[in-house]
């Protein structure tokens, strides 16, 4: 059964005075149980393909052609707040490097609330004990709420940080940063 379509999608870019087609009718079909990895060189259309299909485009993008199949339901004209209902519960796009797809100037506990709100019926206080178990699954050292989740640029930081440290470590297997 084809879970995933996508037929001629065409996208093009604007720039200062004119549309740049950068997606030329890329086709394919995706079966139950298959994945699908793009591949391809930096600036090639990998992630704004993507992005189409779940419809996430940059402002200044836009679709020419083609379509996109979930479950043998068109979704390519679908609103923005219809497509809400999809992405995270029935499809999602993983990006090259997540950290680069926080908002800095956020908390990762307030963007991982924002989702669970959007595809749950919680109350506040649940959506946050989910977000705090979530938290404390991938992090060593976990907030105590979700509130205290750290800005997503100071993990980005603190990640930095680290690596460097354990790069100039004058004992290996010894941490001396924090």
């Amino acid at each position: 059964m084809t879970v995933l379509s996508v037929e001629n999608l065409t996208i093009s870019y604007r720039t200062a005075r004119r549309w740049r087609e950068v997606v030329h009718n890329v086709s394919f079909a995706l079966q139950r149980g298959e994945m699908l990895a793009f591949v391809g060189e930096s600036g090639s259309g990998k992630t704004t393909t993507a992005q189409a299909i779940i419809g996430l485009l940059a402002d200044n993008a836009r679709r020419d052609a083609g379509k996109s199949v979930l479950n043998g339901e068109e979704i390519s004209r679908w609103s923005a707040k219809r497509l809400d209902t999809l992405r995270g519960a029935r499809i999602s796009l993983v990006p090259q490097d997540p950290g680069n797809s926080l908002n800095p100037v956020k908390t990762i506990g307030a963007q991982v609330g924002e989702i669970i709100q959007l595809h749950q019926k919680v109350t506040h206080a649940q959506r946050d004990e989910q977000v705090l178990a979530l938290l404390k699954k991938g992090r060593p050292e976990p907030p105590r709420t979700a509130h205290d989740a750290v800005p997503a640029s100071a993990l980005r930081r603190d990640e930095t940080a680290r690596a460097d440290c354990h790069r100039h470590c004058p004992e290996p297997g010894r941490h001396h940063c924090r």
